[in-house]
């Protein structure tokens, strides 16, 4: 997904390989309690939490794309025509009789059938239809790679890089779609737009022009976890910036049957197990993925900040791979709390944690591994935890550990570490 599998990784895995590798040798003690030493953290002064804005030396070259921010729709593009297919009654697209098909369609009034098969319908445009759809075929079957019935809509006067432009973000709003957004995979993107209201999303991806480099074609499908029975409109989002981990599953093993995804799945968040495996980076560890709920209305704005979801990971992984059990909960922010700088005194996420219980200690330098770190740390006495918000090479990582798991330079790099890493794997 390209907001969260964008280039900018790859600076990742340059930038942090030298702390991976400083940081690969294996802990000889399983339960480590080491003795920190001598301490040589420089203290310096605490970095506004909301800087004035300063020029970005290196820039994203690849940034996430916002509403309305893309290239102007060609001429001829109507913003405001409403000519979507049959998607109106919050259910699968086989659910629709053909006779529902045709009489939408007469009802709608700018198109006439051109082919009809128990395979799919189709219907092309009448003469001088105000609309941007110049063929609907209703997939009746689907196919081997998209299995169940779908809807394929040809698009005219549009381009792909004009997709998240203005127009037609408006062309899509005016016909209930949010934008979401873009991911890449290998070569294709593909950009989503969904409606909450009806559970329909759209994908539309840039392999699909004709030859004439001013038609796309979009894919619609029936997803019943989408629907949200009353929308709520971006600025009036159900949807909280912070969220505050499950801390009762310490020291139990990282595995699909441990509790804490079924605690997880029952507040509405995503979960899955991850086991542990290889890729070209390297071996990395289980976890156990909790992602935010995922909220239309709050994607669509592209600006509130907060909390996407943890992973529930064992820092010292590499020591048991056969017994890796949870020592550490990963904390993973959205694209507009990185973008906005926003970092470990931020007064928002300060007060959210100082709510939960954990109190704020202070901001310090660290060097782990020769890398610069700028490291934020908050602990809560009474449960003897901490939460250590770590900025280095620009990007946020922060987890919460038991106290002392991660407050030595060796637990430091190995948190650190483990972020770095994840990062890497969420590109995948």
């Amino acid at each position: 997904m390209k907001s969260i599998k964008n280039r900018a990784l790859l600076a990742i895995a340059t930038l942090a390989l030298p702390l991976f590798w400083a940081c690969n040798k294996p802990n000889p003690n399983p339960n480590p309690n080491p003795n920190p030493g001598p301490d040589t953290t420089k203290v310096e002064p605490e970095p506004n939490p909301n800087p004035d804005p300063e020029p970005n030396p290196d820039p994203d070259p690849d940034p996430d794309p916002q509403p309305g921010t893309g290239e102007h729709a060609p001429d001829g593009f109507l913003a405001n025509a409403k000519d979507m297919p049959l998607i109106s009654g919050k259910k699968a697209m086989d659910a629709y009789t053909a006779d529902e098909i045709k009489e939408y369609e007469a009802t709608l009034g700018l198109r006439e059938m051109t082919a009809e098969s128990a395979a799919e319908i189709v219907f092309a445009p009448k003469a001088g239809a105000q609309t941007n759809i110049s063929k609907v075929i209703y997939d009746r079957d689907g196919t081997a790679s998209v299995p169940g019935a779908f809807i394929k809509c040809v698009v005219s006067n549009m381009t792909y890089e004009a997709v998240n432009g203005q127009e037609f973000n408006t062309y899509m709003k005016a016909n209930g779609f949010y934008f979401i957004t873009e991911k890449a995979y290998a070569d294709i993107l593909i950009a989503t737009y969904v409606n909450p209201t009806l559970g329909i999303r759209i994908d539309i991806d840039n392999k699909t022009a004709d030859a004439s480099g001013k038609t796309i074609q979009m894919s619609l499908d029936f997803n019943e976890s989408l629907i949200v029975e009353d929308e709520p409109e971006p600025e009036q989002s159900n949807r909280e910036a912070f969220y505050m981990p499950f801390f009762d599953y310490w020291n139990t093993p990282v595995k699909e049957t441990n509790p804490v995804m079924e605690k997880e799945k029952a507040r509405g968040f995503e979960v899955k197990y991850v086991p542990a495996g290889e890729d070209k980076y390297g071996p990395y560890s289980s976890k156990i993925q909790a992602d935010v709920p995922f909220d239309a209305a709050y994607a669509s704005t592209g600006t509130k900040g907060g909390i996407t979801g943890f992973y529930y990971d064992d820092l010292y992984w590499k020591d048991r791979p056969d017994a890796e059990v949870i020592s550490q909960i990963e904390v993973f922010f959205n694209m507009p709390f990185e973008k906005a700088k926003r970092v470990g005194n931020d007064p928002e996420l300060k007060k959210f944690l100082e709510d939960n219980g954990f109190a704020y200690q202070g901001y310090s330098k660290q060097n782990v591994g020769g890398v610069p770190v700028d490291l934020y740390t908050y602990t809560n006495a009474t449960a003897k935890l901490d939460f250590l918000f770590a900025v280095m090479y620009g990007m946020p990582m922060a987890s919460f550990t038991p106290s002392q798991e991660a407050a030595t330079q060796a637990g430091l790099a190995r948190s650190l570490q483990q972020s770095a890493r994840v990062r890497l794997q969420m590109k995948r």
